[in-house]
């Protein structure tokens, strides 16, 4: 499969430049952070809410590949968290209804980062970009429906809700719907993103802590067309994040 091919090319390329600079200046660490997770639908049903941002977490080790004062490459093994949420309510005189849907996926992803320093001393700014492959690990979909109606008088003569929890069921795109079990919710398992960010990292004594942003746009549709579909729907993740961590030199 291609997406194999292309993770190995990038694991592979990952590989030669820290076995050629491990122990020159290498240092590794841990990150933690929160992030703002959106996604991007299209085309929205009618009538269909907006998504909105649902937070989610970021846990990552980086390995930080200095090649000179002003650059280094950062691969690094994350944990992340992708989705959103959609919240709608709608009345008349009789009805009320009220919608609501949360996507959650949890994903390990490969980020390579090329990092630019500016500064000197103790404290240092940086600005990095990069790619990263991610596979999706589990996630669900849910889903609550509440309707409400009135009489002429104003008294309630229905009001029931209708919730339904669907797991992620990772397929590709042409999947046959004999595939889904127990009504899953169809996904596509890797993903590709491109990772924006700076931030500010300030050395105390061996270590480095560091302070930054990034920005993660989600390059490929995550929700595959099945063989029977003709409507062609496009899901891609949009996520913001802050993260605060710490590096230790491994020499």
């Amino acid at each position: 499969m291609k997406i194999f091919k292309h993770l190995g090319l990038v694991l592979g390329l990952f590989g030669l430049v820290a076995l050629q600079h491990l122990g020159a200046q290498t240092s590794i660490g841990f990150r933690l952070g929160f992030s703002a997770n959106n996604v991007v639908r299209e085309p929205l049903e009618s009538n269909e809410p907006t998504p909105q941002i649902r937070p989610g977490i970021q846990l990552g080790v980086p390995i930080e590949i200095r090649l000179n004062k002003w650059f280094a490459v950062q691969p690094e093994l994350l944990f992340a968290t992708h989705g959103a949420f959609q919240d709608q309510e709608t009345s008349d005189q009789l009805t009320t209804t009220s919608f609501y849907r949360s996507f959650y996926m949890s994903s390990l992803e490969v980020p390579v980062l090329a990092k630019f320093t500016i500064g000197s001393g103790n404290v240092r700014l940086s600005a990095f970009a990069g790619p990263s492959v991610g596979m999706g690990l589990g996630g669900k979909l849910y889903t609550k429906t509440f309707v409400s109606i009135k009489d002429f008088f104003g008294t309630v003569i229905f009001a029931e809700t209708f919730e339904s929890t669907q797991q992620l069921a990772f397929l590709s795109e042409g999947y046959d719907n004999s595939e889904l079990k127990d009504n899953d919710f169809a996904v596509e398992r890797f993903n590709f993103n491109l990772h924006l960010g700076a931030g500010i990292q300030v050395k105390t004594g061996p270590v480095s802590l560091f302070l930054d942003g990034r920005l993660m746009l989600g390059l490929n549709d995550l929700d595959p067309e099945s063989s029977s579909e003709s409507i062609n729907n496009t899901l891609k993740s949009v996520r913001g994040g802050m993260n605060v961590g710490v590096l230790y030199p491994l020499h």
